[in-house]
């Protein structure tokens, strides 16, 4: 395949990793206690791009989640004060 022929959003010398194996690491660097920077080693993969993608899956599932409660606005008097006598 030639350079004029390659595929779009593919780039030249960086690896596109695909969405389940960037899902999957991001799920991990969430568990607690897991090493962001260990398990970015291990998968052979820097520690600041596996950062990045542990915010993003975290926005994406803060995301999921958020859901708008309905509210009514009434509009209430205040409640009167008696004075009591002496």
């Amino acid at each position: 395949m030639t350079e004029s022929e390659a595929r779009p959003g593919s780039r030249k010398g960086r690896p596109n990793y695909d969405r389940e194996f960037r899902r999957r690491l991001a799920a991990a660097a969430c568990e607690p206690g897991a090493s962001v920077a260990k398990l970015a080693r291990d998968n052979g993969i820097n520690a600041n791009m596996l950062f990045a993608w542990r915010r993003r899956y975290r926005e994406q599932l803060q995301a999921e989640t958020t859901c708008l409660i309905p509210v009514a606005v009434v509009h209430e008097t205040p409640p009167q004060r008696v004075a009591m006598p002496p």
